[in-house]
């Protein structure tokens, strides 16, 4: 195979990583503004143990209509805060760490840097930063899944600091990171592949110039790219997306009767032979739909708001 320069590959030139940092933190909060109620419907159909036709919520509409119906336009919104601090410090640190591995990788393979190279160094890339930007903020993740699960007239947790003393005092350090084996599983191939797959259609955008509209870096091609590639990342790693909600609320029992059965796990082992047994191989694939529509939109915004502020914020700083 042919050896293909960094100068033929017309790559963008790294970005500062004080600036990759602050537009993942602002991608991260205006991302998160619009995609919150898709989360919602998603986790509480995730958690639901009941086959489709016997549970609350028979699919995502009746999900949606129920919602409002019981909990009003606002439940759409419930873990907020604790999804808006996760999403902030979240995109800020995996857009500074992919920066900063990437362009390592980048010089480390330079000298024999081929064409088929380029998408391995982006997954590396993408998987690392999803695995240290998981660890960094998953007591905010754990927060906003158990605010978004329990019931209204049943909290537990009245919010942040509330929630935080009672995990604390009765479960101590460990329960801030329930499910975060899981969650590392399939961050790491998860955030690999779809900045794999976003990186590769932006590099074959700009050695091709075939059409006009790639070279508008903030045209909706930006954002079709990023839609693309979150929605068949989430297709592949989905089912430790579940386990992973399904852990999180271990503990939480109180306040999930008036949503249906509630399930005890051991471990992560034990949990994914307990959804084979009980609820078949789509016990995985719960919540799928809305799962999708917003892995897609999340990563469209993410990808399009980070390149945007990006711009901004160089030429501010410069």
């Amino acid at each position: 195979m042919p050896i293909i320069s960094n100068d033929d590959l017309n790559y963008p030139k790294p970005k500062p990583y004080l600036i990759s940092f602050l537009a993942g933190n602002v991608s991260g909060i205006c991302t998160r503004m619009v995609c919150q109620p898709l989360d919602v419907i998603k986790i509480r159909l995730q958690l639901q143990l009941e086959p489709r036709n016997n549970g609350k919520y028979k699919n995502m509409a009746h999900a949606i209509r129920l919602i409002f119906k019981e909990e009003g336009i606002f439940a759409f919104w419930k873990g907020h805060m604790p999804a808006q601090y996760l999403s902030m410090i979240y995109g800020g640190v995996q857009f500074a760490t992919y920066e900063c591995m990437n362009n390592f990788l980048k010089k480390l393979y330079k000298s024999n840097m081929e064409q088929s190279n380029t998408p391995i160094i982006s997954f590396l890339s993408g998987s690392i930063s999803g695995i240290i930007s998981t660890s960094a903020t998953f007591p905010f993740d754990l927060f906003k899944t158990r605010l978004v699960s329990q019931y209204e007239t049943q909290k537990v947790y009245r919010g942040i600091l509330h929630g935080a003393n009672i995990i604390y005092h009765k479960e101590g350090i460990k329960g801030f990171y329930k499910g975060l084996t899981p969650s590392i599983i399939q961050i790491a191939p998860y955030s690999g592949l779809y900045f794999m797959f976003y990186s590769t259609l932006k590099n074959e955008s700009r050695i091709t110039h075939k059409y006009k509209i790639f070279e508008n870096h903030h045209t909706i091609i930006n954002f079709i790219y990023g839609a693309f590639s979150g929605t068949l990342a989430k297709i592949i790693v989905y089912p430790l997306d579940t386990i992973k909600k399904r852990l999180q609320i271990q503990g939480f029992e109180e306040s999930r009767h008036k949503f249906g059965k509630f399930e005890k796990y051991r471990n992560f082992i034990h949990c994914i032979s307990t959804i084979k047994k009980n609820e078949g191989f789509m016990g995985y694939y719960k919540g799928l739909s809305p799962t999708l529509l917003k892995a897609g939109l999340n990563t469209g915004l993410m990808f399009y708001f980070y390149d945007l502020f990006c711009d901004i914020f160089q030429h501010s700083f410069n």
